[in-house]
C-alpha cells in the first residue's frame, strides 16, 4: 500500500500596496512579507513536511504521509493565519496578504512528481478564478467537473 503524501502550491499577494507580489519587489518592504510568511509556515508545518519558496510569489508545502482532508485543512490554516498578519514598514500599513492554494495528493491526483504538482497547480488557478484567497483541493475539482 501508497503512503498518501500531499502538496500545497500557494501564492501570496499584497492587496493594498498594489504590489502583485511582495516575493517579486525589491527592498525593505518585500523581505518583511516573506519573513512573516516564513514564520507562519514553520508554526503549521509539521518536522517531517517540507515547506519551501519555489519562485517568485509561489510557495509549496509537502506534507508526507498526509491524507487529502488534513493536507486541506492545513493550507485553510495556513490562509487564514496570513490573512490576519499585520505588516507595518516605518509605520506605515502594508496591507494585507492573501493567500489562495491548491491541493493534491498522490496517488489519487498524480502518480508522478510532475502529475502531483500539476493537479495542485490546476486547483491553485481555480482558487485564483474564484475570487482568491481560498483553498481547493483537486478531489473538490473532480467533483465540480463529475457534474457537469
Amino acid at each position: 500500500m501508497r503512503s498518501p503524501i500531499s502538496i500545497c502550491a500557494r501564492p501570496c499577494r499584497n492587496n493594498r500596496s498594489g504590489i502583485r507580489s511582495p516575493a517579486c519587489t525589491t527592498g525593505v518592504i518585500s523581505r518583511i512579507p516573506l519573513r512573516r510568511l516564513g514564520l507562519v509556515l514553520q508554526a503549521y508545518v509539521r518536522e517531517s513536511d517540507i515547506a519551501c519558496r519555489v519562485g517568485g510569489e509561489e510557495f509549496s508545502v509537502l506534507l508526507p504521509e498526509g491524507p487529502l482532508q488534513i493536507a486541506t485543512q492545513r493550507a485553510e490554516d495556513i490562509r487564514k493565519a496570513v490573512n490576519e498578519l499585520t505588516l507595518e514598514h516605518e509605520e506605515k500599513d502594508l496591507g494585507t496578504v492573501t493567500v489562495s492554494a491548491g491541493v493534491a495528493t498522490f496517488p489519487d491526483h498524480g502518480t508522478t512528481a510532475d502529475a502531483l504538482i500539476r493537479a495542485a497547480d490546476q486547483v491553485l488557478y481555480d482558487a485564483k478564478h474564484k475570487g482568491r484567497n481560498r483553498v481547493v483541493s483537486a478531489s473538490a475539482r473532480k467533483a465540480m467537473n463529475s457534474r457537469r
